[in-house]
């Protein structure tokens, strides 16, 4: 229906305007427009109080459906209480929220959980200064302590950075064909008894070389010197 205009006149009692019935008849059409678009009194009732616009139907949603390829367009911030959802998906698949102590961005439905960038992805701290972890597009793969780096991926294989701690056994045939970098064996990389017949098992170091610029001490489990060999500065 169209909105009904109430004809005033040309001027105050000139008898032209409507009829007060007829006046009030086009004031009743308008709001029974209002009332049928809110959808009122099909149990789907919208509320309008202050700043918030309500669904007074138990458990009844609000929906805004733009026209065509129409978008719903937000000029500020929207805000979630602690615990209310941003949802997505038919079935809620994809959920984002705050619950007062933590942020969760859960994967509820079918399917993977993608993050994807044709730039790089990187995971910081709040302020934006430190790297957490950092996913290049082919490129590495960074992982860091305290903004540094520690593992990083590259074509050859990795980097280790730093002091690594294996806390489980080398198994049989583990180092086949590898090399360990001059110097990458020394007193500040493996603490005292840290090599020893458990953690290496028979075979697992085959063709190897042990260098030494100082002195090689072989020892038994008991701690006596079994072979004592003298490096090239030593």
């Amino acid at each position: 229906m169209a909105k009904q205009t109430i004809n005033i006149g040309s001027s105050a009692n000139d008898g032209s305007g409507d009829p007060l019935r007829t006046a009030f008849d086009k004031v009743n059409d308008n709001f029974g427009e209002l009332y049928a678009v809110s959808g009122a009194g099909s149990g789907q009732n919208i509320a309008i109080s202050g700043q918030k616009i309500i669904s007074e139907n138990t458990n009844g949603n609000i929906q805004l459906d733009p026209n065509g390829t129409g978008e719903i367009v937000f000029l500020g911030n929207t805000s979630h209480g602690d615990s209310i959802k941003a949802q997505f998906g038919d079935a809620d698949d994809l959920q984002i929220y705050h619950d007062g102590s933590n942020s969760y961005i859960v994967d509820a439905g079918t399917g993977n959980l993608n993050l994807q960038a044709d730039n790089n992805i990187n995971i910081l701290n709040n302020a934006g200064t430190e790297f957490k972890a950092q996913f290049i597009t082919n490129g590495a793969v960074n992982l860091f302590y305290d903004n540094s780096a520690k593992l990083a991926t590259s074509a050859a294989g990795g980097t280790l950075t730093g002091v690594w701690v294996q806390t489980a056994n080398i198994a049989a045939d583990a180092i086949t064909g590898a090399k360990i970098a001059d110097d990458a064996i020394d007193s500040e990389h493996y603490a005292a008894d840290s090599i020893d017949e458990e953690h290496i098992a028979n075979d697992a170091v085959g063709s190897a070389e042990l260098k030494t610029l100082s002195t090689l001490l072989i020892k038994n489990s008991s701690g006596s010197t079994l072979k004592t060999v003298h490096g090239a500065g030593a």
